[in-house]
């Protein structure tokens, strides 16, 4: 083999696996970027940031709820966290667990308050209920949004405008226009 074709050879290796790198890395990027919700403008007022964050709130000894995400940042001057995909798992009375997850959140440090917004499920073992943004208001126990809520289970499926749901009791209110559609089963 002449010294011409070595070199067109090992050119044109070079440039496949050049090609070949950049296509995987802008591939992987491309993946692991998920487009977040609009965030309030944090870029100089961040005091600190953390990597998998994992809180655990208790009453009376009692655990009520744990949180994890992805990420935190705290805000400096304000009292909150900053969350990216947070999952939080509140604990009921029942011995039933309710996991809500999300895009980003919001934690308020001093009330334990927690907006969640971004693609927001929650799931229960027998239904889950979607929308875009839930507020926890911890003191209450109280999970609400004021954005359309879908609620859904094996037998039935439910919207409405607003959701006011009780941890405590596991009751929920719904408002505005309330739709439903039961199956045979529920009856």
């Amino acid at each position: 083999m002449t010294k011409l074709k070595k070199w067109h050879i090992r050119f044109f290796a070079g440039c496949v696996i050049i090609i070949g790198f950049f296509t995987i890395t802008w591939s992987i990027n491309r993946i692991s970027q998920e487009e977040l919700p609009d965030i309030p403008e944090v870029q100089s007022s961040v005091e600190m940031t953390l990597n998998e964050l994992h809180q655990v709130a208790t009453r009376n000894g009692k655990k009520e709820w744990f949180l994890d995400a992805k990420s935190a940042q705290l805000l400096q001057g304000r009292g909150q966290l900053l969350l990216t995909k947070p999952v939080l798992v509140f604990l009921l009375k029942n011995g039933e667990r309710l996991q809500l997850t999300a895009l980003t959140g919001i934690l308020d440090t001093a009330t334990s308050d927690i907006n969640i917004t971004g693609n927001v499920v929650a799931k229960l073992p027998e239904y889950q209920m979607s929308g875009d943004e839930f507020l926890y208001q911890h003191e209450q126990r109280i999970l609400s949004t004021d954005s359309e809520v879908q609620i859904f289970g094996k037998a039935f499926r439910l919207s409405a405008d607003t959701l006011i749901y009780d941890l405590n009791s596991q009751q929920a209110i719904f408002n505005g226009q309330v739709e439903g559609l039961f199956f045979d089963s529920f009856l």
